[in-house]
């Protein structure tokens, strides 16, 4: 089980934080041990002066030189403690923004991408082949209203003759669309029609030869209308099917040539897109189910539906496209991830999404997140606003994690279905030295004038190389005062030119360390533009592979 283990906003690092590398407790102790060293090298200047010296105003000039050492020292012992809680601050924070982002941005290519979704349903419903269909369908039924009314005079005699004494014949003139539609009552039904029209008057023939006619009219027209949304099927491979019902529910073509003769004729007035489709109040109305089951297709559907208006305006139909949401999902959830030399996601890295009920709908490893079951996350990232994005540390798979939650602020007019994404890495990712920690290959001054580079590092870098340089002056102060002291200078010598070594040292490690601060950040950058590149490379051929659907 994943059990969250929330963290702070904001962490502080101690030195002694679990997350600090190796690497940097070694760095860390190598610049306070040589800091330090200068304490000691100052007493010995102390000391020095007095011995080489019995004049007090000499005494007390080197001895303020050596306190002023120390106060820089300590201000760079100080600024070191600082700077690696400052480091991996600047870390945490940076891969939250960076990964809240790509979780934002991946629900956001899913909302664009389902926003196509709602613009090809009402398209697609202005063909003329799906109006012509429903309009053949009106007649179809207007005709065998008419039949019946005209057989229902002469009942009594065709009662007498036996030829309606054992039919069903009214109940299916009644129901004409499913008697036509269903292989098993349709030669039954004609059958029953001309046995009828056998004792019946003339008046009733010629009804009976306008049913046979609008029968042939709407079952070509269906036809038609089953090619037709076959070829945008076809077209279009992120759909499962695509179906036309007439305003009672009653499937009248199918675009998916394996499921038409199971739908023909099946009646989903009961299921909630066709319902909400029907009550779409014009043509640029639309209907859009979250996550359903459908008697069209196996498994979770997502349906965006619209219906088709007569020439009055009134809904004569509606059209359902079913979206292949799990299979579109997965390339998109998958697309997010890094992968290995075999093109899997590494281990510890998932995308998933959960719905209102924070159910997951879609995921990136069924055993870790499985769909249909409520995902276990911390509070926050279950009750996000609109637009809203979380970020914590948690423990997925027994490993210590980052998680990364965005909700959804929809695109354009559509609004979103009020899903959330969720991105989960191994916490080692974002506190791991990377490539950054090779070596800098670009100039450190360079570095400090970036924009990309936060200010307090830039504050921290102009305070190393200020107390850098005044440790440099000062001991160059010494040196020269211990120059006019002759002979008695002589022992100054070493312990100022110690000092300025110490101080070189120390500030250069510190330079190295925000050298790394810089390239990491920069590296970082460049890996989220490149994801980000690739996301909208992928986002635009989607759109020109629609595009050529269109066509």
């Amino acid at each position: 089980m994943n059990q969250p283990a929330a963290a702070p906003d904001r962490a502080s690092f101690s030195i002694f934080h679990p997350v600090i590398t190796f690497e940097h407790r070694e760095f860390y102790e190598r610049i306070i041990g040589e800091l330090n060293g200068i304490f000691p090298i100052c007493n010995q200047g102390k000391c020095t002066a007095v011995e080489i010296s019995e004049n007090a105003t000499e005494q007390e000039q080197i001895t303020d030189l050596m306190k002023k050492v120390e106060t820089f020292s300590g201000e760079l012992l100080s600024v070191t403690k600082k700077l690696f809680d400052q480091f991996y601050q600047a870390k945490d924070q940076f891969c939250r923004s960076i990964y809240a982002n790509t979780a934002y941005n991946l629900i956001n290519l899913l909302d664009r991408n389902l926003l196509e979704r709602t613009c090809d349903v009402r398209w697609w419903a202005l063909e003329g082949a799906f109006a012509d269909c429903l309009a053949a369908r009106e007649r179809w039924c207007a005709a065998c209203t008419a039949l019946a009314a005209s057989l229902d005079q002469c009942r009594v005699q065709l009662v007498s003759q036996d030829a309606l004494a054992t039919s069903g014949l009214f109940a299916d003139l009644a129901r004409p669309v499913a008697a036509l539609l269903d292989p098993g009552r349709r030669q039954t039904f004609f059958h029953q029609i001309e046995r009828a029209l056998a004792h019946a008057g003339p008046e009733a023939r010629e009804h009976g030869a306008t049913v046979r006619s609008a029968a042939d009219d709407l079952q070509a027209r269906m036809r038609f209308a089953c090619d037709r949304l076959a070829d945008i099927r076809a077209s279009y491979t992120l759909y499962r099917d695509l179906v036309l019902c007439d305003r009672d529910g009653v499937v009248l073509a199918s675009g998916n040539p394996e499921a038409r003769e199971r739908l023909a004729g099946r009646s989903l007035a009961g299921e909630g897109w066709f319902a909400g489709a029907l009550a779409t109040k014009d043509g640029n109305d639309y209907h859009a189910s979250d996550t359903t089951r459908s008697g069209v297709a196996d498994g979770l559907c997502l349906v965006y539906g619209t219906a088709i208006r007569g020439e009055g305006g009134a809904p004569s139909g509606v059209l359902g496209v079913f979206f292949d949401f799990l299979g579109e999902t997965r390339l998109i959830l998958e697309d997010y991830l890094p992968k290995d030399g075999d093109g899997r996601p590494l281990d510890g890295w998932y995308s998933f999404l959960t719905d209102r009920a924070n159910l997951t709908i879609a995921s990136s490893d069924e055993i870790a997140w499985p769909v249909g079951q409520s995902a276990h996350l911390p509070r926050r990232h279950r009750m996000l606003a609109k637009g809203e994005r979380a970020s914590t540390y948690v423990v997925v798979e027994g490993a210590d994690a980052a998680l990364f939650s965005a909700r959804t602020d929809g695109y354009l007019d559509y609004p979103g279905l009020g899903w959330t994404s969720h991105l989960v890495l191994p916490k080692e990712r974002i506190f791991s030295l990377g490539a950054a920690s090779h070596g800098p290959v670009l100039d450190t001054h360079e570095l400090m004038r970036s924009r990309l580079i936060p200010e307090i590092n830039k504050d921290t870098y102009a305070k190393v190389q200020d107390d850098k340089e005044s440790i440099k002056l000062i001991s160059l102060n010494g040196i020269v005062f211990a120059s006019k002291l002759g002979k008695r200078g002589v022992a100054l010598g070493p312990i100022f030119d110690q000092i300025t070594k110490t101080g070189d040292f120390a500030t250069s490690m510190m330079e190295k360390l925000l050298a790394e601060m810089a390239l990491g950040e920069l590296e970082l950058n460049l890996t989220a533009l490149e994801s980000f590149a690739k996301q909208a490379i992928d986002l635009i051929d989607r759109n020109l592979f629609e595009r050529a659907g269109d066509v």
